[in-house]
């Protein structure tokens, strides 16, 4: 089963797209309108922003 990760704005000729990770772990990204139209889990407006999670992350500490 194919699930949406996150958005990236305009980076699909200028339409926003998804990355979607499918069941054996395979990750692609696909326009926006071809992800509401197939998979559509979760909703696309209820992803994050891929700038979200990179900011989200914690950095890591040297030691």
């Amino acid at each position: 089963m194919a699930r949406g990760i996150f958005r990236t704005k305009n980076s699909w000729a200028d339409d926003d797209s998804v990355c979607v990770r499918y069941g054996d772990g395979t990750e692609i990204e696909i326009p926006r309108i071809q992800y509401v139209a197939l998979i559509n889990t979760p909703a696309f407006d209820a992803l994050p922003w891929r700038d979200e999670l990179s900011n989200a992350q914690p950095k890591s500490v040297e030691s």
